[in-house]
């Protein structure tokens, strides 16, 4: 089950971290953990049910009230959101890129 939890615009990842933490140390049912980047002050995080998603974020830091929304979200719901994107399909010859990361920065 899907749920959203608000959170201070900006804080998501330190929300996220928190609740990935807390989840692994308590052995709370947490399967993951998302941030739309077009979606501020929200997260997702996919759990057993509601009670369980609610233990996880209870405590966290820059939670919003009342943390946990009401309602499940379906997969319906979120396709659009999570549309996959290969980068290499943006990517056509002759056109100039930029390393920032990885092996061959």
């Amino acid at each position: 089950m899907i749920f959203s939890v608000r959170t201070v615009i900006g804080q998501e990842k330190v929300v996220v971290e928190s609740i990935a933490y807390r989840a692994k140390e308590e052995n709370l049912e947490v399967y993951s953990l998302g941030i739309l980047p077009n979606l501020k002050g929200y997260i997702l995080i996919e759990a057993k049910d509601e009670l369980t998603a609610r233990l996880a974020v209870h405590d966290a830091p820059y939670i919003k009230a009342p943390g946990v929304l009401k309602g499940v979200i379906s997969l319906k719901e979120l396709a659009p959101v999570l549309e996959q994107k290969g980068i290499v399909a943006e990517i056509k010859e002759g056109m100039k890129v930029e390393v920032i990361s990885g092996p061959f920065k």
